[in-house]
């Protein structure tokens, strides 16, 4: 749950919290609307976002009394809690939430840094020091500040049991840093709640820039980052080691805010991103922040990384309206995305419109419980091995373009698409009003489609399903799926249910053709009722075990984290009832 952190709010979504259910927020994020769809290849140029929020900056800074209490944290389905940075604060720490070690406050009367190196609340230091050591506690206040180079430079080893804090005042508005902040050498390090506002260069960095000087165990949270809206600026929250003697380990971005990080509306690819990570990086958590508006994706990770990075976790977000994609996963394995809020995403020059995109093989990518809502298309894997699609709700995935083909199996609206040197699966979900549920266009290893709702597909010539031909086929199986009106290609015809099951011996378990019955699906409500024929006719798949064994975690849980199952079996879907 967000406690004391800053949110900014959007005109129409608040960010993703643990007080806010995905349940209730999918009501809220069918105030989007619908309509779109897309795959990587053959992305138009049409910039106009369905849906646009209104324009104005309209945000809000929500700052309670202290930070996160020191009471544990919940972390998202499949994801481990951070071993630092979330529930520590300086009074848990260091007994007193008035505790400091620096006292920074450049808007009173009587603030110098002449003989007075520490300050105090009647004489404060008038500029906020930047090399630290353990135990040191900095608090600021008033603002906006200047650094006296080009950035912000934060130095400073703290340890475990003393740790670093570098603090914002806790009332409205956030002390205002109006330039790059830096952190070239840190560990045990937290940084929270101030506002960035620069006119270039990154928003906040976590970079090495000597050898032999490794970054670990770093928090940023309740941050706001306004960028400048401008082309290829560069703003963002980053993290990013050029040499492997100096990696980046157990970093949090925690309660951050990342709006107007370059162009999000630009005609020409301009790739500035909310939140970046990049090579030599290993045990990131991305939680519970917002990132909208922004000229590239909500996250880049791992672009030509090499695989360097590994065990990132993006969980509990909301990402909208940004120019590319709401997550766009490269080079790094083992990446678990969870209970993430995505929507309004539509083909530029430089991308299709996806929700999600996987590219370049990488392994173990888990995507888990999100909302992927009002794009051109939902889940996009043109690579990767053990890549699956788990518990996830996708809907108003329809394409915008005028080449729609429903005979083909890269065509925009897909749900989710396979192609590539790809496996995995699409298990436990909810598709609703999509032009085209699931797409598998190539790879001959191993996919799995189980236990999924088809809802109301948008276009009635396309299909819930489509497998593209008989070497896929050979190697897919499904079952345990509920369809209104299935229309499913199967390598060389469409099947309904029952042709399935006489003809190419599947969906052996699949219940008879029927409405899911939801809450309300008008709404965006897609919980089962009492009477729904999705209820306790599912079953469990390998893969919950699998997950398990790799990462001693369980999944079995829905998209509200209700242990599944409730009833005498598996329900069908997202959602159990």
């Amino acid at each position: 749950m967000f406690q004391g952190s800053v949110i900014t709010l959007s005109p129409v979504l608040p960010a993703v919290n643990r007080a806010l259910a995905p349940g209730l927020l999918i009501l809220l994020l069918a105030a989007c609307g619908g309509g779109g769809g897309g795959t990587d290849d053959d992305a138009s140029d049409d910039a106009d976002a369905a849906d646009v929020l209104a324009e104005d900056d309209a945000s809000t800074d929500v700052i309670e009394d202290d930070a996160p209490p020191p009471d544990g944290y919940d972390p998202p389905t499949g994801i481990p809690a951070p071993p630092f940075g979330i529930v520590e604060t300086v009074e848990s720490v260091y007994g007193s939430r008035d505790h400091f070690t620096y006292y920074v406050d450049n808007s009173h009367a009587e603030a110098t840094d002449t003989d007075n190196p520490y300050g105090s609340p009647e004489t404060p230091r008038l500029t906020i020091p930047g090399d630290l050591e353990a135990g040191d506690v900095v608090q600021v206040h008033g603002g906006p500040y200047w650094p006296e180079g080009d950035r912000f430079s934060f130095r400073g080893q703290g340890t475990e049991s003393e740790p670093i804090i570098i603090t914002g005042a806790r009332s409205s508005p956030n002390p205002v840093l109006t330039n790059f902040v830096h952190f070239p050498d840190a560990q045990w390090t937290i940084f929270e709640n101030f506002t960035i506002e620069t006119d270039g260069n990154y928003g906040l960095e976590l970079r090495p820039l000597e050898s032999d000087t490794p970054i670990h165990h770093v928090s940023i949270r309740m941050v706001t980052l306004h960028g400048s809206g401008r082309f290829k600026s560069s703003e963002q929250f980053a993290a990013h080691s050029d040499d492997d003697t100096s990696p980046i380990s157990y970093v949090v971005f925690y309660g951050n805010t990342s709006q107007d990080a370059g162009e999000w509306n630009a005609e020409e690819e301009d790739d500035t991103s909310c939140f970046s990570v990049q090579h030599n990086c290993s045990h990131v958590w991305i939680l519970e922040n917002v990132g909208y508006r922004s000229g590239g994706d909500g996250v880049i990770l791992a672009h030509n990384a090499a695989f360097s990075t590994h065990h990132v976790y993006i969980g509990r977000n909301t990402f909208y309206e940004n120019r590319e994609n709401g997550i766009d996963i490269k080079e790094a394995n083992d990446v678990i995305v969870s209970e993430n809020a995505i929507y309004s995403h539509r083909p530029v020059s430089s991308s299709s419109g996806e929700g999600i995109v996987v590219h370049y093989d990488p392994q173990n990518v888990w995507l888990l419980n999100n909302i992927i809502a009002d794009c051109e298309m939902g889940i996009v894997i043109t690579g990767a091995r053990d890549a699956w699609v788990v518990g996830n709700v996708l809907y108003n995935i329809n394409h915008t373009g005028s080449d729609w083909d429903p005979e083909s199996g890269y065509s925009m609206g897909a749900g989710v698409h396979f192609r590539g040197d790809s496996s995995g699966g699409v298990v436990s979900n909810t598709f609703h009003a999509c032009d085209t549920g699931v797409q598998l266009s190539a790879g001959t290893t191993s996919y799995a489609l189980w236990n999924n709702i088809f809802s109301d597909r948008a276009e009635s010539s396309s299909h819930d399903i489509r497998i593209a031909n008989s070497e896929i086929a050979a190697v897919t199986e499904l079952d345990y799926s509920l369809f209104s009106g299935a229309r499913v290609y199967w390598a060389d015809a469409s099947y309904d249910v029952a042709g399935l099951q006489s003809g190419p011996g599947q969906c052996a378990s699949c219940p008879a053709g029927a409405a899911a019955e939801f809450e309300d699906a008008g709404v965006g409500d897609f919980h089962l009722t009492v009477d729904s024929p999705a209820r306790d006719v599912g079953d469990a798949h390998a893969v919950y075990g699998i997950f398990e064994d790799r990462y001693s975690i369980s999944i079995e849980e829905d998209i509200d984290e209700l242990a599944r199952p409730q009833g005498s079996g598996w329900d069908v879907g997202a959602y159990e009832f």
